[in-house]
């Protein structure tokens, strides 16, 4: 990673139902947030569902968001307000630098 890189990190324990993201996509520095999470089955339209509520003054986040797994690595979650809103998360380590900021 250089230093003009853009990134977002998801880490989510779920044991805890915690979740930490990493990012400097809409920031001028990097940012962390962290908060709880809660994966549910959707049986009505068979999906599975994330939401979240954030530590700090931000509440809860702005969507749910579809859960799909592509393959053991990757993750597409897609907005259950806007199909159009996608993110794409692929299994990494988060650098030593990011996770201690």
């Amino acid at each position: 990673m250089t230093s003009g890189d853009r990134y977002v990190y998801i880490s989510l324990e779920s044991r805890d139902r915690a979740f930490n993201i990493y990012q400097n996509v809409d920031s001028a520095v990097p940012v962390h947030y962290s908060g709880t999470f809660e994966l549910v089955y959707d049986e009505e339209n068979g999906v599975n569902l994330v939401n979240g509520l954030y530590d700090h003054e931000y509440g809860f986040w702005n969507n749910d968001y579809i859960v799909r797994l592509q393959d053991e690595d990757t993750m597409v979650w897609t907005s259950s307000a806007d199909d159009t809103d996608i993110s794409v998360y692929r299994r990494a380590d988060i650098p030593g630098e990011v996770a201690g900021m």
